[in-house]
């Protein structure tokens, strides 16, 4: 079994403040994209989660990586009218956004 990766302290301080930042957004614009799903709403979000995905990319955090790029697809389909996102997609985000 290989030991954990050492992350940079100062990187992973720089992660956190992007996260804070980035989640805000997405909390926010999740609860309005609710009533509202224009895509001019929805690109900030999409773009918060592509943030959080390259940030945890930086410092190794392939779990993070993971979600960020799942949320990311999910805001990408719904802003190009692929999908319409309904109460149950909405949560999901919420809850991945928890996790973060």
């Amino acid at each position: 079994m290989s030991a954990a990766p050492v992350i940079d302290p100062s990187l992973l301080d720089l992660f956190r403040v992007e996260l804070e930042t980035h989640s805000r957004i997405l909390e926010t614009g999740l609860v309005e994209v609710e009533s509202d799903q224009a895509p001019e709403k929805i690109e900030p979000l999409m773009r918060a989660a592509h943030s959080i995905k390259g940030a945890a990319r930086i410092v190794g955090l392939d779990v993070a990586v993971t979600l960020a790029h799942a949320m990311e697809d999910l805001l990408s389909a719904a802003q190009h009218g692929k999908l319409r996102l309904a109460g149950g997609h909405i949560d999901l985000l919420l809850q991945g956004n928890d996790l973060f």
